[in-house]
């Protein structure tokens, strides 16, 4: 029944294919009788990663990376310190070993 549904094209609504197929996914979850579909976290890293990259890759612009590598090293670097701080603290807090 779903391989015969006409399907929207992603490029008309000017959203990265990355959030096209999470727009999809999200509404597939809440067609009623839809049977659950059980993937291996591996196979979906071979499978369905590299492509998104590679996606993301290709339409990225030299032009606006080099215009914000400022913001991006900052929110970068920013971000692993952060994560590293909470991490820390909530080892120290819970005392793990």
């Amino acid at each position: 029944m779903l391989d015969q549904a006409p399907a929207p094209d992603w490029r008309r609504l000017d959203l990265p294919l990355a959030a096209a197929l999470l727009l999809g996914g999200i509404g597939m979850a809440f067609i009623p009788g839809l049977r659950a579909i059980e993937l291996d976290p591996e196979f979906i890293l071979i499978v369905f990663l590299p492509p998104l990259l590679m996606e993301g890759a290709y339409l990225s612009s030299w032009d606006e990376m080099k215009r914000n590598i400022g913001v991006i090293l900052s929110l970068a670097t920013g971000l692993v310190l952060v994560r590293f701080a909470v991490a820390a603290a909530l080892t120290g807090l819970f005392s793990i070993e």
